[in-house]
């Protein structure tokens, strides 16, 4: 296949497209392969350099990912031409972005790189720009830390959000949605299709698709009623709320309310209420190093008697060997 005029900030070249994906240590690897790959393969089908990318960090020197790998990366600041496109990807802790990088992506962006944040890239940013009013994404795990950080942000659910320059995105496996998207806008349909078939991507999901939750039953089945009632728990998890004052704001009885959860969701509103409060309990010990005392409170749990005794009986871990296998 021969090659085609590639456009992005300079539409007058046929340069290739230069992407910098810029690592910190513990980044994720799954998000760093799913772009290098997905246009490594493009160009590949395309036959020619439609695209070129560099690994970039703090200093020259291999950098240690998530999972024990290592990436060759070039010291930013010995980059001296703006890349098209900066991707940062997330990492496993949760304070990782620098002032030294934050102000790299902001530079980048006054000059008129496009910026992509993904997963906990996206949270640490948004939260340390508190400009950004949205919409904005990111990995699931991660919204609940981000929205008690920052509570002015719009936070939607989708994989990826853009705004004024800033692409922010759930990351893990939607990347690759994300970049056939992306190369979507300068290559023709049938090259994607074909880098998507190449990576056994059998259905390239709208950016706008909802992530799919650890809980993924835990959805208002569209009746009214129960949108507002856990709408009201989910504000009330560090609460004691009885069930009863609960079924009166949402203008039915306790008996009402019970048979509406349970015909949707087979469990009692009471059992819904507690697994809301182990899901945020869940996402706070993934993402966070709050004490577990301070985590039980928020999510209405009062010790860490109860946290460790309701979370190991869910979970069939403790939480601080959930947290330890997640870092």
């Amino acid at each position: 296949m021969s090659a085609m005029k590639v456009s992005f900030a300079r539409p007058d070249t046929t340069d290739p497209l230069k992407f910098e994906i810029l690592l910190k240590p513990g980044f994720v690897g799954l998000e760093v392969t799913s772009v290098i790959d997905t246009l490594r393969i493009a160009n590949r089908i395309a036959g020619t350099t439609l695209f070129a990318w560099t690994t970039s960090a703090e200093s020259t020197g291999p950098i240690e990912g998530a999972g024990g790998y290592f990436f060759k990366a070039t010291g930013f600041e010995s980059l001296t031409k703006p890349p098209d496109v900066l991707i940062v990807p997330g990492n496993r802790g949760r304070v990782f972005l620098e002032k030294s990088a934050i102000n790299r992506i902001l530079r980048l962006r006054r000059e008129g790189s496009r910026i992509i944040l993904l997963a906990e890239a996206a949270a640490e940013f948004i939260a340390s720009q508190k400009l950004m009013r949205g919409p904005v994404t990111t990995h699931w795990e991660n919204k609940l830390v981000l929205l008690e950080s920052y509570v002015d942000a719009e936070v939607s659910d989708a994989i990826a959000e853009r705004f004024e320059g800033f692409t922010t995105a759930a990351g893990m496996g939607t990347t690759i949605d994300l970049m056939l998207h992306l190369l979507g806008e300068f290559i023709p349909a049938s090259i994607v299709r074909t880098v998507s078939a190449v990576l056994l991507h059998d259905r390239l999901r709208p950016l706008s698709t909802m992530q799919p939750a650890l809980q993924p039953t835990l959805t208002s089945n569209g009746d009214p009623v129960i949108q507002r009632a856990i709408a009201l728990m989910q504000t009330n998890l560090d609460a004691d709320m009885p069930l009863i004052s609960l079924a009166s704001q949402v203008g039915i009885s306790l008996r009402s309310l019970e048979r509406k959860f349970n015909k949707a969701f087979t469990m009692s509103p009471a059992a819904f209420f507690r697994e809301l409060r182990l899901n945020k309990a869940l996402q706070l010990i993934t993402s966070t190093n709050l004490p577990l005392i301070d985590i039980a409170i928020s999510c209405g749990l009062h010790s860490t008697g109860n946290l460790s005794k309701s979370f190991k009986t869910r979970f069939n871990m403790t939480p601080m060997a959930w947290r330890k296998s997640s870092r």
